[in-house]
């Protein structure tokens, strides 16, 4: 798909589909909707996804935690400057992405879902979640370490929530370790999955990062760890 001519609106495209725009911005933007079909055709794919951020107020909070967290970065050397510049860049795109992710997790796992026991607290043991690392494809060096960002990302989020029990990376880390893998970056899926076994997960979240420019491109996997079934996916 062509690029839109007018870089200004292509910039407000992802707060418009989380509704951060101001009025004014927002007229501005649905006007140039009915004159750009490239702006219009990207958030009409985006719209089922983005509807459901919308409207669910755990995504609300993380998403002003994020936001926060990211004013609140202090830049002390060339490098932390370097490293600031580049999450402003791509910190508009790359935390929606992230959050569609852990929505489906939570979507998929919240007790009507799933048969499990009736309390809350019930529910988060049965869910015992790992998150593995995120492969970036799109950069294969991953120079900006996307893959681990991303990954904090979504234990950040999901450990948040009332219906899922995610598990440190430390403890990932540590289990890897003694089956002397020491990169998680390039385990594969079998390897993955033993360590999701060894930590008592019922569940394993693997992902890929396809693209990062204009926008991120993130695809997941959730996968039942005693069966090795995809229960879903999300791209």
């Amino acid at each position: 798909m062509a690029d839109c001519n007018d870089k200004r609106f292509e910039e407000m495209l992802h707060a418009y589909e989380l509704g951060m725009l101001s009025d004014d911005d927002r007229e501005k933007f649905e006007m140039h909707l009915m004159e750009c079909e490239v702006c219009f055709e990207k958030v009409q794919k985006l719209m089922t996804a983005v509807g459901l951020v919308r409207h669910d107020s755990e995504v609300h909070a993380v998403i002003e935690k994020e936001a926060a967290r990211g004013d609140d970065q202090t830049e002390s050397d060339p490098s932390e400057v370097k490293a600031s510049i580049f999450k402003r860049k791509l910190w508009p795109s790359l935390v929606p992405s992230a959050i569609v992710v852990a929505l489906l997790v939570v979507l998929i796992l919240k007790p009507w879902q799933i048969e499990i026991s009736p309390t809350q607290e019930a529910v988060a043991i049965e869910n015992r979640l790992a998150i593995m690392y995120f492969e970036n494809l799109a950069d294969p060096d991953d120079e900006h370490n996307l893959g681990e960002i991303i990954t904090s990302l979504l234990i950040t989020d999901l450990s948040e929530s009332e219906y899922v029990s995610v598990i440190s990376s430390q403890r990932l880390y540590d289990i890897a370790r003694i089956m002397g893998k020491d990169e998680r970056s390039s385990l594969d899926r079998e390897t993955a999955m033993e360590i999701a076994r060894r930590a008592d997960a019922k569940w394993m979240l693997l992902g890929s990062i396809h693209q990062t420019e204009p926008y991120f491109s993130l695809a997941g996997q959730l996968i039942d760890v005693s069966t090795g079934d995809v229960i879903a996916s999300q791209l």
